[in-house]
């Protein structure tokens, strides 16, 4: 028989879909002008949130995406949902760009692999052009 809903139970339901803080793992376009000086595609983020991301209409303004979890708890939905969206990407708009980090690149202070995406996006961005994906 299937376990019966109650409304008492709806915030502990709710709680085991929240992320309120794991490791993914996010792979990244190391050509990227955003993942520059990374060593690696390989980038471990902090993430404390279930927004997702899709990958905008060119692909070429992502430089990292998901892919999968390192630690912490995420519901297998979660991880189905925010496998392979945008991590961090950038927008053209007008003459400017908008750069776009998913999760914060300095939470806390503490969580340091992330802090590169924050100074390319403030160092690069006044020179960044996003090609055309072509189609």
């Amino acid at each position: 028989a299937a376990k019966e809903r109650t409304f008492a139970g709806a915030s502990d339901r709710a709680a085991l879909e929240r992320i309120a803080g794991a490791i993914f793992a996010t792979r990244a376009d190391v050509t990227h002008p955003l993942a520059f000086g990374f060593p690696d595609a390989s980038i471990p983020v902090f993430r404390t949130s279930t927004t997702r991301h899709e990958i905008p209409g060119n692909p070429l303004a992502v430089a990292a995406r998901y892919d999968g979890v390192l630690a912490g708890y995420v519901s297998k939905t979660n991880r189905k949902e925010l496998n392979g969206t945008s991590a961090v990407w950038a927008e053209n708009a007008g003459s400017g760009r908008i750069i776009c980090i998913a999760d914060s690149p300095t939470f806390r202070g503490y969580f340091r692999s992330t802090e590169r995406f924050l100074s390319n996006a403030l160092l690069l961005a006044p020179t960044l052009r996003i090609p055309s994906d072509g189609m």
